[in-house]
């Protein structure tokens, strides 16, 4: 009967906990701490219920996640500026997925911020697992982003004609002084 039990905390922890997902603590939270298998992203984007971190162009992002269930395989950081939809581009490819040890295992990457100004951005982290590195499975881990475009610098006031006379400026020559006259 222990055994029993002991088995069903460990099938239920890897349901709970995924087997890999972006940490709640990081600069972008997780939509949630599911086990995702469907990609793109597993659950579907709810802004209304789900936090959206506000970033900048061209700012350095560290993201931290972790990994519950050892798989031998590596980590990608993924960029959509349409939500989930489409777009996608690699920002961190073959981040290095350890191996054996005490779990989890805890992990952080440097990316930088796209320059493209969205709404309803998204940055995906995925789980390349490789048991089988002819047919590799996959666990989804994604962040609702927003970059706001940068505002460039406040104009200059332009100079304005002045209205009031110059008075002229005494200059020496010879012995006198020249008013201008």
């Amino acid at each position: 009967m222990k055994k029993l039990v002991v088995l069903a905390l460990a099938l239920y922890a890897q349901d709970v906990f995924a087997h890999a997902n972006i940490l709640a603590g990081s600069a972008i939270p997780p939509r949630n701490t599911l086990a995702n298998k469907t990609g793109p992203c597993g659950v579907a984007r709810n802004v209304g219920t789900q936090t959206t971190t506000n970033l900048t162009p061209g700012q350095t992002l560290t993201i931290t996640f972790q990994e519950t269930i050892d798989h031998p395989g590596y980590y990608q950081i993924w960029f959509s500026p349409n939500a989930d939809d489409s777009g996608m581009v690699l920002l961190r490819d073959n981040i290095p997925d350890i191996q054996g040890g005490a779990m989890p295992h805890n992990y952080s990457t440097t990316v930088t911020v796209p320059s493209t100004p969205c709404a309803n951005c998204t940055i995906r982290m995925i789980q390349v697992m490789a048991e089988n590195p002819n047919v590799p499975t996959y666990y989804y881990s994604c962040s609702n982003v927003q970059i706001a475009a940068v505002a460039g610098p406040s104009p200059s006031p332009s100079p304005s004609a002045s209205n009031t006379p110059v008075p002229p400026v005494p200059t020496s020559s010879g012995g006198g002084i020249n008013c201008g006259n």
